[in-house]
């Protein structure tokens, strides 16, 4: 009787131990699996660049911009090339493409950016870190 329950008992937890085969829907989608249209991986930070035609990450290739409001704290990146800039914002997806207005401004609709400041509708918004 006694050996019978050992082995049932050692049935019981070797039956405890078996792993549960699962489809990749009950694991949930893989660490650095999130490409998005253009194969930037968000999860590792990049974003689509249409001013450089490639995935960057903005705070690398561009400009940090601080928030002038204590109340914010993600920053909005530029990035610059020739006649352009990039306007990447915390709050929006995607970015904004500027055009140079005149020797260090960059504007696009309500956006203005003169190299020190970005200013939305004459406010500044953002500084430089």
């Amino acid at each position: 009787m006694k050996k019978n329950i050992t082995i049932f008992i050692t049935l019981l937890l070797l039956s405890a131990c078996g792993q549960k085969e699962s489809n990749s829907k009950e694991q949930g989608q893989m660490v650095g699996n999130d490409k998005d249209a253009h194969g930037c991986i968000a999860s590792a930070g990049y974003i689509w660049s249409a001013l450089q035609k490639e995935c960057v990450r903005p705070w690398e290739a561009g400009i940090t911009l601080s928030p002038s409001n204590e109340g914010q704290t993600t920053n909005a990146y530029i990035i610059k090339k020739a006649d352009e800039a990039e306007l990447f914002l915390p709050d929006q997806q995607g970015s904004l493409i500027m055009k140079k207005t005149s020797e260090a401004t960059y504007s696009v609709s309500d956006y203005t950016f003169d190299g020190t400041s970005l200013k939305v509708k004459n406010t500044v918004k953002y500084t430089l870190k």
